[in-house]
């Protein structure tokens, strides 16, 4: 891979230009926990018609990196005075679909100008050991498909002794995170670390992903299946693990579901809002149970979900409780109109889980709220409609 280079700052700025080179030219790999497999990315399932693309994931390795700055929210490494590494699976230049961003540590700015900071030891806090760094997200959805994984992986391969694991201190704020965490770390050492915090670690155990996804999305650049991609072997085999965990400290679901039904509801946030009161009053009318999942406890989602066979609700970190029910699920959401009407992300994770999800366009084009953060409007008899054909045997 062509090294970037990009301009130099001033001598009297606190960042001054870096050099980028993926992970895999300055790391040491300590172990392959996963071979080049290919995998399969379906778009959403809307009226029977479904794109799927096939793509390519290479070998997955943990990783040692030495000596080495980051934060520990960040992907990037500065190994020293103006080289940082990043993972091989994010793309950089300017024409790719995704960048990254490690502020304060590393800046990435237009055309992929980089900078890193110019004296990070002078912020730093040492921590003279082997760590594995693991993370950390307080989004449930990217915390239960790339964080907690990352946790198991450390159990499974290093786990016949105890290891130190590094992770955000904000997961430990929120009793679901910081249960899910207890089931895989309960024999290892958490060292905790603020997201901002600028750590110099002696040696950094880092775990290749085998959830890929594009982040921060540039607004000009349109999505398609592919740029989500999944080792479906890793992640049932993980699911299955975490289900059996969690099966340990709550009673089993009933074998005889009696046509259970959960309407994924959303408290009044920051989130993307939409006309869920109207949705809701529809739901109920098809026997559908309302549920606030923020309300439920781990073990109370996983009961939950484990007895349920139809699951409605709005995009969002909600569906990450897919993982809860090993039996097939019937599922139903929406997606816009626009550069996001092919997104894999729930599709696939359902489709390789086992269950079936289809979808509707909620009516929002490229002229009229496109973007992920912004409100719009689910018209209530399309939802009707595919509500009903959701529930037609």
């Amino acid at each position: 891979m062509i090294r970037l280079y990009v301009f130099i700052l001033t001598h009297t700025s606190a960042y001054l230009s870096a050099v980028l080179v993926p992970y895999s030219e300055v790391s040491t790999k300590v172990l392959c926990y996963a071979k080049a497999c290919k995998t399969f990315s379906y778009s959403p399932n809307i009226s029977g018609n479904q794109i799927v693309s096939t793509s390519f994931l290479p070998d997955l390795f943990f990783r040692s990196i030495k000596e080495s700055y980051s934060t520990i929210d960040s992907p990037s490494f500065v190994l020293n005075e103006g080289i940082v590494a990043y993972p091989d699976s994010i793309s950089v230049d300017r024409e790719s679909t995704t960048r990254f961003e490690s502020f304060p540590l590393v800046l990435v700015q237009r055309n992929s100008s980089v900078h890193a900071l110019r004296d990070p030891c002078r912020y730093s806090r040492t921590i003279n050991k082997r760590v594995f760094v693991v993370g950390g997200s307080t989004n449930w959805y990217h915390f239960i498909f790339e964080i907690l994984p990352k946790l198991y992986l450390v159990d499974k391969h290093f786990g016949e002794e105890p290891q130190d694991i590094i992770i955000t201190r904000q997961c430990e704020d929120f009793p679901n995170f910081k249960a899910a965490i207890k089931l895989f770390s309960s024999f290892h050492t958490l060292i905790l670390a603020d997201s901002r915090q600028i750590l110099r670690i002696k040696e950094a155990i880092i775990i290749d992903d085998f959830n890929i996804a594009p982040f921060e999305l540039k607004s000009s650049l349109k999505l398609h299946p592919s740029d989500w991609k999944i080792n479906s072997l890793i992640l049932n085999e993980y699911a299955t693990v975490f289900r059996g965990k969690l099966k340990t400290i709550f009673r089993s679901p009933s074998t005889n579901i009696q046509d259970k039904r959960i309407f994924l509801a959303r408290k009044v946030t920051n989130s993307r809002r939409y006309n869920q009161d109207s949705l809701i009053g529809i739901s109920i009318q098809y026997g559908f149970h309302i549920a606030y999942l923020e309300d439920y406890s781990l073990t109370e989602q996983c009961e939950l979900i484990a007895s349920t066979q139809y699951l409605v609700g709005p995009p969002g970190s909600a569906w990450a409780s897919l993982i809860f029910s090993e039996r097939p699920l019937t599922c139903l959401s929406w997606v816009p109109y626009g550069r996001f009407q092919l997104s894999s992300l729930y599709s696939t994770i359902s489709q390789t889980l086992g269950h079936h999800m289809s979808f509707f366009y909620s009516g929002i084009t490229e002229g009229h709220s496109a973007e992920p953060k912004d409100p719009y409007f689910v018209d209530p008899d399309i939802f009707e409609l595919h509500l009903s054909l959701l529930l037609t045997p």
